[in-house]
């Protein structure tokens, strides 16, 4: 009969075991809806999937400045082929009869580099850890937390303009014209100052002009931070402060009297 086919009872099985990893799936999606739960449902599959998300914001940016990942590559491929050699030495120096195929040297160099990335993550993620436990951060609460952020990417902002300048001989006619990923700039030259959710960009104070006109004058401005009343500026020197609201007019008297507007 063919109730008693091989075949048709794995198929039957397979049938089963969908219908019941549907079944629980819903179940599960269904509980963590009706009780607010849906974000413990997101860590799993940010695990499984993030990658994917992450290859696609990165991989454009890293196909348009190919020319710049050369000399690693070489550096790889040469790092590659003297472990080869040297285990291959290894080996028929202690008279060893093992085959030492290069894909077992690529595997060690893998595993090497990626013990290298997993000490580089946890050393970001211990210092993470212990600025997030600090406690005046905390103290600080949200304003804390957007003057933090608006110094930094005011920092992260000037070395772009710094690189601009270094390749071009001027600043940028804007902030957009920063040679990054799109999605980094993006997130970097537009803060949500107010905490709202609606996000500003920062302001070029000194469009196209030269690095001599500039000097160590004021280069940007963030976006009014309302809770702290302040402003983080960014000077051509590379550093970055906050200012209060009442001291703006001096910014823009500093821009007024710079040499290259004389």
């Amino acid at each position: 009969m063919s109730g008693d086919d091989p075949a048709v009872k794995q198929a039957k099985i397979r049938v089963g075991w969908m219908l019941r990893v549907f079944v629980w799936t819903s179940v599960i999606c269904f509980f963590g809806t009706i009780t607010g739960l849906i974000t413990l449902l997101v860590i799993p599959l940010h695990l499984l999937f993030g990658w994917m998300l992450h290859a696609s914001r990165m991989l454009p940016g890293f196909f348009g400045q190919w020319q710049q990942s050369l000399i690693p590559a070489a550096c790889l491929a040469l790092a590659l082929w003297l472990v080869h050699r040297f285990i291959r030495w290894w080996l028929a120096a202690r008279g060893s009869s093992l085959e030492w195929k290069p894909g077992h040297s690529m595997v060690v160099t893998a595993l090497l580099l990626s013990g290298s990335a997993a000490a580089i993550a946890m050393s970001g993620v211990v210092h993470q850890a212990v600025w997030l436990a600090d406690g005046s951060w905390f103290q600080q609460g949200p304003s804390g937390y957007r003057r933090t952020v608006a110094l930094s990417n005011a920092k992260q902002i000037l070395l772009g303009l710094h690189d601009f300048q270094e390749k071009h001989g001027r600043y940028p006619d804007s902030l957009g014209q920063l040679e990054w990923d799109p999605v980094a700039k993006e997130q970097l030259i537009r803060l949500d100052a107010g905490g709202h959710g609606l996000k500003e960009e920062f302001l070029l104070l000194r469009p196209g002009a030269l690095a001599d006109q500039v000097g160590d004058g004021p280069v940007i401005l963030s976006p009014f931070i309302a809770d702290a009343g302040k402003f983080a500026v960014g000077y051509g020197d590379g550093s970055a402060k906050l200012l209060p609201q009442e001291e703006l007019g001096q910014v823009w008297a500093t821009l007024e009297r710079r040499p290259g507007d004389e």
